[in-house]
């Protein structure tokens, strides 16, 4: 089956989305809308709407939304009235209770919809649940959760900059924490808050650049460690400490098993070369009717865990 696509926000994410669906058979991006109208110039063979409105109302099968946290719930309700799928950038939101409503609406449609955690259909997470079956880890004894920037927001979003630095909606915790929090929800169950520390910059409206938590699900510790700013490589790490074995999940795609003498490479199930092509698979199993990527309620939360770290 062949879905026409509607996108909502023409920046690096809306661009990256569109390159992938204009490879992929079952994808057609046909209408397009930004604030920005200078970007309709890139795109001169689509329909640039003039606003969000006329783009849900048009004949699209789904929707796209991949603008900055605080217009989802704004875009996402739009496009329920409309009757349309919808396929939303994470975080949700950042307004618990607005968002909430917004999922209780979205679950009484029935309309399919999902959340962009890539996690979802990584072939590595895939192996890992896999292995954590199997219980050949033994107990679990503590995760741990790493990540390191050296500038915030990362040299490749600055075109982004603007909202991605700011405390309102910005801030590594909710662009990329967020991923790790679906992880950690996916494989182990929901977390608790037992104490969190946060450094801001001097700077009183700009995003976190540190934080220490401690977290727990289902009585298994959880560390969180993050910073912004040093000289050394960025890097993201999720590590499963057990009795007998351990793994890792790190920079988005390895994952390695450990003893006590060092880590060693697991190879996933599928090659992977391709998680946005994995996405968009499980992307049309759920605008099919069998869901395969995390729901609005998912996202909703993880945007819990997210705002109560940040509030």
């Amino acid at each position: 089956m062949n879905f026409k696509i509607g996108v909502i926000g023409l920046g690096i994410m809306g661009q990256r989305m569109m390159n992938g669906m204009a490879h992929h058979p079952s994808f057609q991006v046909t209408d397009i809308w930004d604030l920005n109208t200078s970007a309709s110039k890139k795109f001169p063979d689509l329909i640039f709407h003039p606003n969000a409105q006329s783009l849900i109302e048009s004949d699209i099968d789904a929707v796209y939304i991949a603008t900055p946290p605080l217009s989802h719930i704004e875009y996402s309700r739009l496009a329920l009235h409309a009757n349309k799928a919808i396929f939303c950038e994470k975080p949700l939101a950042v307004d618990i209770k607005a968002s909430q409503q917004l999922v209780d609406e979205v679950n009484a449609s029935g309309l399919p919809n999902a959340i962009n955690f890539p996690f979802a259909s990584t072939p590595g997470v895939a192996t890992l649940e896999r292995l954590l079956k199997e219980n050949t880890h033994g107990e679990i004894e503590q995760i741990d959760i790493r990540f390191h920037f050296s500038q915030w927001p990362r040299f490749w979003q600055q075109d982004a900059a603007s909202w991605l630095s700011g405390r309102v909606q910005g801030g590594f915790l909710r662009e990329v924490f967020s991923h790790f929090a679906y992880l950690t929800h996916r494989l182990i169950g929901e977390c608790e808050i037992e104490s969190k520390h946060l450094i801001y910059p001097k700077n009183s409206s700009q995003s976190e650049n540190y934080i220490l938590a401690q977290l727990n699900s289902g009585g298994i510790p959880i560390s969180l460690n993050g910073g912004v700013g040093g000289a050394a490589p960025d890097y993201n790490e999720w590590t499963l400490y057990g009795s007998k074995k351990s793994y890792r999940f790190q920079d988005w795609a390895e994952l390695k098993v450990g003893d006590e003498q060092r880590w060693y490479d697991v190879m996933p199930d599928v090659k992977e070369s391709a998680p946005l092509e994995f996405q968009l698979n499980a992307l049309v199993k759920t605008l099919e009717g069998t869901p395969a990527l995390p729901s609005f309620e998912d996202g909703l939360k993880v945007q819990h865990l997210v705002e109560n770290l940040l509030h």
